[in-house]
């Protein structure tokens, strides 16, 4: 599929959506190749004449540097090549000092074939030395496919592009070349490979792209979590099979509020074990649940035991039962399995990533390293 296939003429007659095409791309360029040289860029209205160029900037040593769109989409013939030397001929009248004449088509030239027709390249080459000859003053630059799509990859052409070629894909050549383009210009003094150390960047990109050693990593963090929920569940269980009786005692707050943690602690820490589970499920076969439901965090619960575990002497249960049950509860705390549910639903779901830190942190140099190394 060429580049002009998913071209938007935005309701124009497609030559005048190239013309608008190429002025925009030659106003980016006269301000990147000549600065503060600069004096101001003009675009021709055509309805009464374009005097030859579609737009032109006026220099402050009082040259021209001038762009005409040419919608040729067939191979270049005389036809063609004689009405770029007509809008030659009139840019230079209108403007003597013109020094520099972009024409731009939407096509590649052919180069020679087998064929005994004269190639466009050929025709082209002839047509440049005319040129050259007739006006010995005037540079002729050709921007044909290829030198368009550079300029509409080049950095901060995002605009253009989406509004002329919104629903463009973006190839994998398309990236490389654009980090290319950025690593040879302003990245170049900004990141050097052989200074670089992996850091917090590195590991956020691996856990960003679902790399192996990020995914297992965490995969076997929720394996440990689950665990742990478990562990949990059969403690507190076994604590109530045992104690339940004695906790019932409906004129003491402190014993009835310490049976109602407990008997709400096992129903939430499942629903949380459940979800490790889905979000097990969904690393091999790629559903991922909803969020997890805040109703199911046990922190609260949890933390209420302890103090109550700590602090009361009503509790029933001889030492060892109240220290399997501590033990259990503090490791719901220390084994950061709501963080970890955290990790792993972000590891599996699409998204991007924002890194934010100082100038001089490392930001740049630490995501030139992860493009140019994938």
């Amino acid at each position: 599929m060429t580049l002009w296939e998913k071209f938007q003429t935005r309701n124009r007659d497609p030559r005048e959506a190239f013309e608008a095409l190429c002025n925009q791309l030659f106003e980016r360029w006269c301000m990147r190749e000549y600065r503060d040289k600069v004096q101001h860029i003009h675009v021709i209205n055509g309805a009464g004449g374009d005097g030859g160029v579609e737009a032109y900037a006026m220099l402050v040593d009082g040259t021209y540097v001038g762009v005409q769109a040419k919608w040729f989409l067939n191979p270049i013939e005389s036809d063609e090549i004689q009405k770029i030397r007509n809008s030659i001929t009139t840019a230079k009248q209108v403007r003597p000092e013109i020094a520099r004449y972009i024409v731009c088509i939407p096509r590649n030239l052919a180069n020679k074939t087998g064929k005994s027709k004269k190639p466009e390249r050929d025709r082209w080459n002839d047509f440049l030395k005319e040129i050259q000859k007739n006006y010995p003053g005037l540079e002729l630059i050709l921007w044909d496919e290829s030198w368009l799509q550079t300029e509409l990859q080049s950095p901060g052409a995002e605009g253009i592009v989406k509004f002329w070629f919104e629903n463009q894909d973006m190839a994998l050549e398309d990236l490389v070349h654009r980090f290319n383009l950025a690593r040879d210009a302003w990245l170049n003094k900004r990141y050097l490979p052989s200074l670089h150390g992996t850091g917090k960047i590195h590991a956020s990109v691996l856990q960003l792209l679902g790399h192996p050693t990020a995914r297992d990593r965490v995969m076997e963090q929720l394996l440990e979590a689950g665990a742990v929920l478990a562990y949990a569940v059969f403690q507190i269980e076994k604590y109530l099979d045992r104690y339940a009786e004695r906790l019932c005692v409906w004129d003491d707050k402190e014993l009835t509020t310490f049976l109602d943690i407990l008997t709400r602690l096992p129903e939430r820490l499942e629903m949380v074990e459940c979800y490790t589970q889905m979000l097990l499920h969904c690393s091999i076969h790629g559903t991922l649940p909803l969020p997890l439901d805040v109703a199911a965090t046990f922190d609260d619960l949890v933390a209420s035991a302890l103090v109550m575990l700590k602090e009361s002497r009503k509790l029933p249960g001889g030492p060892q039962s109240r220290s399997d049950l501590e033990e259990a509860l503090q490791s719901l705390q220390t084994a950061n399995i709501l963080p970890t549910i955290n990790r792993a639903y972000i590891l599996l779901k699409s998204h991007n990533i924002l890194i934010f830190g100082d100038p001089g942190t490392g930001k740049t140099h630490g995501l030139g390293y992860e493009v140019e190394k994938r």
